[in-house]
Protein backbone atom coordinates (compact mmCIF):
# COMPACT_ATOMS: atom_id res chain seq x y z
CA UNK A 1 0.00 0.00 0.00
CA UNK A 2 1.27 3.01 -0.91
CA UNK A 3 1.68 5.93 1.36
CA UNK A 4 -0.06 9.63 0.01
CA UNK A 5 0.79 12.78 1.54
CA UNK A 6 -0.84 16.04 0.94
CA UNK A 7 0.58 19.74 1.04
CA UNK A 8 0.50 21.42 4.50
CA UNK A 9 -3.56 22.86 4.60
CA UNK A 10 -2.19 25.73 6.93
CA UNK A 11 0.23 28.80 6.82
CA UNK A 12 1.29 27.96 9.89
CA UNK A 13 2.56 24.11 8.60
CA UNK A 14 3.67 25.95 5.19
CA UNK A 15 5.88 28.66 7.39
CA UNK A 16 7.01 25.43 9.44
CA UNK A 17 8.22 23.46 5.87
CA UNK A 18 9.67 26.62 4.42
CA UNK A 19 11.84 27.12 7.50
CA UNK A 20 13.22 23.59 8.12
CA UNK A 21 14.15 23.51 4.26
CA UNK A 22 15.64 27.32 4.69
CA UNK A 23 17.79 25.55 8.20
CA UNK A 24 18.66 22.77 5.32
CA UNK A 25 19.84 25.39 3.12
CA UNK A 26 22.04 27.28 5.65
CA UNK A 27 23.53 23.41 6.68
CA UNK A 28 24.24 22.81 3.41
CA UNK A 29 25.85 26.28 2.72
CA UNK A 30 28.13 25.10 6.26
CA UNK A 31 29.22 21.95 4.86
CA UNK A 32 30.22 23.45 1.40
CA UNK A 33 32.65 26.33 4.07
CA UNK A 34 29.88 28.60 2.57
CA UNK A 35 29.90 30.51 6.14
CA UNK A 36 28.77 33.95 4.42
CA UNK A 37 25.72 32.09 2.21
CA UNK A 38 24.80 29.89 5.64
CA UNK A 39 24.87 33.33 7.69
CA UNK A 40 22.60 34.47 5.49
CA UNK A 41 20.06 31.62 5.51
CA UNK A 42 19.79 31.61 8.82
CA UNK A 43 18.94 35.53 8.69
CA UNK A 44 16.17 35.07 6.13
CA UNK A 45 15.08 32.58 8.66
CA UNK A 46 14.44 35.18 11.36
CA UNK A 47 13.83 37.77 9.42
CA UNK A 48 10.32 35.88 9.10
CA UNK A 49 9.79 36.49 12.94
CA UNK A 50 10.64 32.67 13.38
CA UNK A 51 13.56 32.54 16.35
CA UNK A 52 16.19 29.68 15.82
CA UNK A 53 16.44 26.57 17.40
CA UNK A 54 19.56 26.57 20.40
CA UNK A 55 20.91 24.15 18.25
CA UNK A 56 21.35 26.58 15.06
CA UNK A 57 22.22 29.60 17.63
CA UNK A 58 25.60 27.26 18.16
CA UNK A 59 25.67 27.12 14.63
CA UNK A 60 25.57 30.98 13.62
CA UNK A 61 27.86 31.61 16.62
CA UNK A 62 30.04 28.87 15.36
CA UNK A 63 29.79 29.61 11.91
CA UNK A 64 30.01 33.65 12.06
CA UNK A 65 33.46 32.63 14.06
CA UNK A 66 35.10 30.52 10.98
CA UNK A 67 33.70 33.35 8.68
CA UNK A 68 35.97 36.31 10.80
CA UNK A 69 38.94 33.73 10.72
CA UNK A 70 39.38 33.53 7.16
Amino acid sequence: MSRTTTPPDSGTSRHEAAVMQTLGWADEAAADHDYTGALEWLAVIEATGSPLSQEHLGKRATWALVQRDR
